[in-house]
């Protein structure tokens, strides 16, 4: 096979891309100045100072949480505050690109949503408002370029699905609506499909999983389902598979430990992948293209916990204790600059 010269005059016989905007990543080879800023450009070049960071934002303890937290997906160890809130957050649901993460709707303003990117000092900032007020309960995904949100609880449930382009602010956009009005769902995506799964649809859990083509408009499809029918789940998903874990059942005890993975390509129900550390529901899910992580939630005997556990996507098998975060919260939301699906 002939061999052909990529950027650098680098001689390989596949080209070769850096490994992403991370200070654990690497850029291997020889480079112009021009060729580094493209690929900075496209937050791809590796940059000292930034790291494979995981944001847990606000939610409940013994009241709502006004801060943010941090951890490095990469390794194991307790979180640390990265940054307060302006207030006290409540029920958000996060998603966001390389450089910046994105939360709405929360509890006493429950249209706003709001960002911070990570390589600024911490501050948050207004980013705009969603189509309409989404209450308590929704539900958010994204890929590198779009931010998506959907259902919740204002007084009913909602089936709207709503949009807006990361990078630069402003109010969020109809994209069309999920299959049926539900909240408390949870939202995850591949680099080209998301998934709605789960939730609460006329005060029971569903089994329902939608999904929509994220980068364009349209109403959601019936994916499969989740077995049980459950809410309140944590989830993540890498551009090959989905993991949903935990969440609260009809079965009594209602909380699950259970973790379940799909095939986000491919239509069907999620199988079983293992069992989380602990049955617990409200927390949440985030990771990258290796691991998915959940954080927080409430137990059977309704208290909060502090927990953060760690599966392997690629494999099956039961979680693994990834460190603890400054204090018992559940209903939080979370990001990740390392998300699996860019």
């Amino acid at each position: 096979m002939p061999q052909r010269s990529w950027p650098g005059s680098l001689i390989t016989k596949t080209p070769v891309t850096p490994g992403g905007a991370f200070e654990s990543n690497a850029a291997s080879g020889v480079w112009t100045l021009d060729e580094a800023l493209q690929w900075t450009g496209k937050d791809l070049w590796p940059t000292g100072g930034k790291t494979a960071q995981c944001l847990f934002i606000g939610g409940q303890s013994s009241g709502d949480s006004a801060d943010i937290l941090t951890v490095t997906v990469s390794t194991t160890g307790n979180a640390i505050s990265w940054t307060d809130l302006t207030g006290d957050t409540s029920s958000p649901s996060g998603c966001g690109s390389a450089t910046r993460a994105l939360w709405a709707s929360m509890s006493g303003d429950t249209n706003l949503i709001q960002y911070v990117d990570y390589s600024s000092d911490g501050t948050t900032a207004t980013f705009g408002d969603l189509v309409q007020a989404d209450g308590v309960g929704s539900a958010a995904l994204s890929t590198s370029t779009r931010g998506c949100f959907a259902a919740g609880d204002d007084s009913s449930a909602r089936d709207v699905i709503s949009y807006v382009t990361i990078s630069s602010t402003g109010n969020a956009t109809d994209f069309g609506d999920l299959t049926i009005s539900r909240y408390y769902m949870t939202g995850m995506a591949s680099a080209t499909r998301g998934l709605w799964c789960g939730g609460e649809a006329g005060g029971n859990p569903t089994t329902r999983v939608d999904y929509i083509t994220i980068a364009s408009t349209g109403n959601a499809i019936d994916f499969g389902g989740v077995d049980p029918s459950t809410y309140g789940a944590a989830g993540s998903a890498n551009t090959t598979r989905g993991i949903y874990a935990g969440g609260s059942t009809s079965n009594t005890p209602d909380e699950t430990n259970k973790v379940q993975y799909i095939t986000i390509a491919t239509l069907g129900n999620f199988a079983d992948f293992g069992d989380l550390t602990e049955a617990v529901k409200f927390g949440v899910g985030q990771g990258s293209d290796t691991r998915s992580l959940r954080a927080g939630g409430r137990l059977a005997d309704d208290s909060r916990v502090a927990t953060i556990d760690y599966v392997t996507i690629a494999s099956t098998g039961d979680s693994t204790d990834f460190g603890d975060m400054t204090n018992d919260r559940s209903s939080l939301a979370a990001a990740c600059a390392v998300q699996g699906n860019l």
